[in-house]
C-alpha cells in the first residue's frame, strides 16, 4: 500500500489544492436516537429500549469538497421516495436522488457524477481538477468525463479510514452539525 500511497501524493503534487476534490459517502440513520448519553437516574426506565434507539430509517449522502475546504460541493441526498413531500413547497437546497433501498449504486452514482463535473466543476473552473475517491463498487472504474477535465484517481482497497479526507472529520463533523 505505501507504494501506491507514494503514486497518490506524486498525482496530488501535480495539482493546486484549489482543484484537488475528495468525495465520499455516508449513511444517515435520521431518526436514530444516540445509544450513549446521560439521563439522570430517575428518568432511566423511560428512556431505556425506546424503538428510535433502533431505527433503521436512513438516506445517503455524497460530501465532496477541495483540499482547502473552501469549496464545498452542495450536498446531494440520496432517499427512498420519488417525490418527497418536502420539496412541495419549492425546489430543495440540495441535490436529491431516490434509490429504492437509499443506498448509493452506480446508476445513482452517476447521476451525481454528471451533477458534479457539469453543474460544479465546469461552472467553477477550466482548469484540469484532480477527484480522489474510494474504490467502493458502487463508483465503477467506467467514470468518464466527456470534457476530459475531471481526473479520478481511487484510493488502494482498505485504506480509506486512514487516508481520506472527508472519512477523517469531514463527515464526523456533517453528522454532529445535523
Amino acid at each position: 500500500v505505501a507504494d501506491e500511497i507514494a503514486k497518490l501524493k506524486e498525482e496530488i503534487n501535480r495539482y493546486d489544492v484549489e482543484i484537488v476534490y475528495n468525495m465520499d459517502e455516508t449513511g444517515l440513520f435520521y431518526k436514530l436516537l444516540p445509544n450513549h448519553s446521560y439521563v439522570k437516574s430517575d428518568h432511566r426506565k423511560n428512556a431505556q429500549g425506546i424503538k428510535l434507539m433502533k431505527a433503521k430509517d436512513h438516506v445517503t449522502l455524497f460530501i465532496s469538497t477541495n483540499a482547502m475546504g473552501n469549496d464545498k460541493v452542495p450536498l446531494c441526498l440520496i432517499g427512498k421516495s420519488k417525490k418527497p413531500r418536502c420539496f412541495n413547497n419549492g425546489p430543495p437546497w440540495l441535490k436529491y436522488f431516490s434509490q429504492k433501498k437509499a443506498w448509493s449504486d452506480s446508476k445513482v452514482f452517476q447521476q451525481w457524477w454528471e451533477f458534479f463535473h457539469k453543474n460544479h466543476i465546469r461552472l467553477k473552473t477550466s482548469d484540469k481538477v484532480l477527484s480522489i475517491m474510494d474504490n467502493c463498487g458502487s463508483h465503477g472504474s467506467e467514470i468518464m468525463d466527456p470534457y476530459n477535465q475531471v481526473k479520478v484517481v481511487f484510493l488502494p482497497p482498505n485504506v480509506t479510514s486512514m487516508y481520506q479526507p472527508n472519512s477523517g472529520g469531514v463527515i464526523a463533523m456533517v453528522k454532529k452539525n445535523y
